[in-house]
């Protein structure tokens, strides 16, 4: 028997013993090795699940990123977190576990209004930066001739909103001591005009204020002042009328027109007007004002008398005056009087 023949029997007794071995060992119940082949470890690996953000963000406000973050691996591993929006770069390291997801919180704001881009390991995002709501008063309406004491008068706001968001709130308009206001509502770079009623009791210059926006209006009054003069011994019976428009303007002539009335049975002469203070006639430049024709019974005459205000600190306040004339049958029964009341007639001033 060659050696080559030796060999190969043993190696057929070899196998054959081992596996009676095996077979003996299953049979029996005895210990057996076995070997565990494990399946191969991950490495750590960051992915970025998604991000969670506002899609319109207002300039100058914080406002918050959120990265939704896991670890891939069967490993912990260390991650820094880079974001970046548009010339903006932030980044924050973490730790995450094996299969690890954690949420990373950015907190940043915008200075400038536009379109930006997030960018997160190449997942990206679209946010639109928006100036807030912002209310600015253009300008406030009046009329300049038509504004009366006791009638309504129209008001007109006219205010825009020329932030990026829409504004809610009230609007308030002051005119002279008084507040006025209306709730108003504006969309995005959205202008409106808003009407206010206002009435006065009194004439006047007023100072209507909305917002950074102040104009000055004129209330006006139309005045008319009657006098009755009555001597029934002599048949004499007469009126004087003051008619003028307040408010007189300070260092401006202005005119009261004064209309006598003859409405007794003896003719009037003469009929003066003046005022006895001498400051006071001295501070309103006004002379005194002379009918001088004859008026018999129905007769009427007009005058016109002036007065220039100056260095008077009241802005409210009567003219007092007095009255003298002369009127009677001219047959030796001709009267002269001077009236003792004093007369007054209001006055408003302005500037």
């Amino acid at each position: 028997m060659n050696r080559k023949s030796i060999d190969k029997r043993l190696t057929i007794f070899v196998i054959v013993a081992m596996t009676l071995t095996v077979l003996s060992g299953c049979i029996g119940g005895g210990e057996t090795s076995s070997t565990t082949i494990s399946a191969p470890t991950t490495p750590a690996e960051l992915v970025i699940l998604d991000i969670i953000v506002d899609e319109k963000i207002v300039t100058n406000e914080k406002f918050d990123i959120k990265i939704k973050t896991k670890n891939t691996g069967d490993i912990e591993g260390e991650f820094t977190i880079d974001l970046k929006i548009d010339n903006i770069a932030q980044n924050k390291i973490v730790i995450l576990g094996p299969k690890e997801e954690k949420e990373i919180i950015f907190s940043l704001s915008i200075e400038e209004p536009g379109n930006y881009e997030i960018n997160v390991d190449g997942i990206k995002k679209e946010i639109t930066v928006l100036k807030p709501a912002e209310l600015k008063v253009v300008d406030i309406e009046t009329s300049e001739d038509h504004n009366e004491v006791d009638t309504s008068i129209d008001i007109g706001v006219l205010v825009e909103n020329s932030g990026g968001l829409s504004y809610s709130g009230e609007l308030e308009l002051k005119v002279g001591n008084e507040s006025f206001k209306k709730n108003l509502t504006l969309g995005p770079n959205e202008s409106k005009k808003t009407i206010f009623s206002y009435i006065s009791s009194k004439p006047g210059k007023f100072l209507v204020k909305c917002g950074d926006v102040t104009k000055e209006m004129i209330i006006y009054q139309d005045v008319t002042k009657v006098f009755h003069i009555e001597q029934e011994l002599h048949s004499i019976k007469f009126t004087v009328k003051f008619s003028y428009r307040l408010p007189f303007e300070i260092g401006k002539k202005e005119r009261i027109q004064v209309e006598v009335q003859n409405n007794g049975g003896a003719p009037i002469w003469e009929i003066k007007i003046y005022i006895d203070d001498e400051d006071l006639r001295n501070k309103i430049g006004v002379s005194d004002l002379e009918f001088l024709e004859r008026l018999d019974h129905g007769d009427s005459e007009i005058r016109g008398w002036f007065l220039t205000f100056e260095g008077i600190p009241e802005r409210d306040f009567n003219i007092p005056m007095y009255l003298f004339y002369r009127a009677g049958s001219g047959s030796g029964g001709l009267v002269t009087f001077m009236i003792p009341e004093q007369w007054q007639i209001p006055v408003v001033l302005i500037e």
